[in-house]
């Protein structure tokens, strides 16, 4: 009944299947972080600004030496880990690559 000389479809039934087994998607993905300071006051709360903090200006931005730190990290979704404050669940493994560049 499955003969592949008689019906086309027979032949490359198992290379259709595959659509079903496999992806093209990934679940690893590449961050980019880039850190800065800044300089921090208190202000007035209002309803837009509710903790009442105003970001000022860049450390170091007034004579040129604004300093800030990089670093990229490759991470793997579908390594299981979970997530409690305080505790480390398998997270580190989650990170396959950690690139620090200053």
């Amino acid at each position: 009944a499955r003969n592949s000389q008689r019906n086309s479809s027979f032949k490359y039934q198992s290379l259709q299947r595959l659509d079903n087994l496999v992806t093209g998607r990934s679940n690893v993905f590449g961050v980019w972080v880039t850190m800065g300071y800044f300089e921090v006051t208190s202000a007035t709360p209002t309803p837009a600004n509710p903790d009442g903090l105003q970001l000022g200006q860049e450390v170091g931005a007034d004579h040129g030496a604004v300093r800030r730190h990089r670093a990229f990290y490759m991470i793997d979704r579908s390594i299981p880990a979970a997530f409690e404050p305080g505790e480390n669940h398998n997270v580190d493994k989650t990170i396959l690559l950690r690139r620090y560049i200053d």
